[in-house]
């Protein structure tokens, strides 16, 4: 599980529980979780133009150790949203709000209540 990225403490635990979420999938879930990631990846493709009338703010949290999303990824995602405040976590791996819980969620919390 090199994507799960948590407190050494807490990897039984989660591992566990992907585990016994993973063993009730169905052959259907599998095929419609496909489908989904298919029909994203030829229908949609976003541009800084995409947000130029949008008021709101972008968060962007990325993990400097993520084995899912390459640093030239996360490069491209940064200059598609180049007004956007960017948050990178050392250490996050794929999954930041699960391995520094305090670090992630206060600054979630920050981004909400200043927008």
């Amino acid at each position: 599980m090199r994507g799960l990225a948590v407190r050494s403490e807490e990897q039984p635990l989660f591992q566990a529980m992907l585990r016994e979420l993973v063993a009730h999938l169905t052959r259907m879930d599998l095929v419609s979780a496909f489908d989904d990631t298919i029909d994203y990846h030829l229908h949609y493709c976003f541009s800084p133009e995409d947000l130029s009338t949008w008021s709101g703010n972008v968060l962007i949290l990325q993990s400097d150790d993520d084995p899912a999303t390459t640093p030239a990824r996360r490069l491209a995602l940064r200059q598609v949203h180049p007004q956007a405040r960017i948050h990178l976590f050392q250490w996050g791996g794929h999954t930041p709000f699960l391995s520094p819980p305090d670090e992630f969620y206060p600054l979630v919390r920050t981004f909400l209540h200043e927008s």
